[in-house]
């Protein structure tokens, strides 16, 4: 009898270190490890929130002009204008060909952008493109 009673000292031992509950604790209602103490027994704490919704990103590439509208060559050309949703998003380096707009939720989210000279005169829009995730 004496060996029995060894082995179940031994397992309370060990449902202790599991649950994280000494048996005083659980006759308090204390708590261990974010969650409470009863009858020998931990319950657990509240699951985690739910994951942020997704976010989603749009690569904007382009070529760039050539010419002015009057036809004539373009040599003075000191950037771009991207619109997102009909609303200046950013203004953009001569040198760049591609920009990427993340972070956007589900739904549709519509681009088009305008070139700059040397002047700060801007063209007219390009053509709107819109994507919907």
């Amino acid at each position: 009898m004496k060996k029995d009673t060894m082995r179940g000292i031994a397992l309370l031992v060990a449902l202790w270190s599991i649950v994280g509950c000494s048996p005083a604790e659980a006759a308090r209602g204390g708590s261990k490890g974010g969650g409470t103490c009863k009858s020998w027994k931990c319950e657990p704490p509240p699951p985690p929130p739910p994951p942020p919704p997704p976010t989603y990103a749009a690569t904007i590439s382009w070529l760039p002009p050539l010419q002015n509208e009057d036809g004539s060559a373009l040599t003075d050309l000191a950037g771009y204008r991207l619109y997102y949703n009909g609303s200046l998003l950013t203004d953009l380096g001569a040198g760049l060909a591609t920009y990427v707009v993340d972070g956007l939720s589900t739904g549709t989210h519509c681009f088009y952008m305008t070139a700059l000279n040397s002047k700060g005169v801007e063209s007219v829009p390009s053509e709107t493109v819109c994507k919907t995730y």
